[in-house]
């Protein structure tokens, strides 16, 4: 029993530290299990009168959501909260979370986040917070016109024009 319970543990955290529980790149939860999420998030964070800390809870739980689903899921759960008009006053902020949660579970898979991000959603917030993570982290990276045709390649002209603005702000 103690063999089996030491494997289990062990190949448990060696999934886990892989991203194979809840891989980026795929839906890892039901259409139900996402609307049900969504209530709950709404009545959590609609519980404070205040703007700001409403704001917070929400930030707070895209990352949350993101860390234990994934980016994928993450952003289809961020698609469902936008419904919530009186919640969700804007979207980017948020899906920069989704950028910056995806790059602080799983540095290593920035180039494939970056691949998978939906810069569709939410003015391409989530690229957006996957690369500001990437060069927070990496401060010997140069700007460069180097840096920006690695970072911003892409056969879609859309997210191609997207990163290249948002490289823009960084400067």
């Amino acid at each position: 029993l103690i063999i089996f319970l030491t494997v289990s543990a062990s190949g448990f955290y060696l999934m886990k530290k892989l991203d194979l529980l809840y891989p980026n790149n795929r839906l890892n939860l039901s259409e139900d299990s996402i609307s049900s999420l969504v209530e709950k998030v709404y009545i959590l964070c609609t519980a404070s009168p205040r703007e700001q800390d409403r704001s917070q809870c929400l930030r707070e739980q895209v990352g949350i959501f993101t860390s234990k689903y994934g980016l994928v899921t993450a952003e289809v759960i961020l698609g469902s909260l936008i419904s919530k008009k009186d919640l969700v006053k804007g979207c980017h902020v948020l899906a920069h979370e989704i950028g910056y949660a995806a790059y602080k579970k799983n540095p290593k898979g920035f180039w494939v986040g970056l691949k998978i991000a939906n810069s569709d959603t939410c003015g391409a917030g989530t690229p957006h917070g996957l690369v500001e993570s990437y060069l927070v982290d990496h401060p010997e990276v140069e700007l460069n016109n180097e840096f920006i045709e690695k970072v911003c390649l892409n056969d879609d002209p859309y997210k191609q024009g997207s990163c290249t603005h948002l490289v823009g702000h960084l400067f």
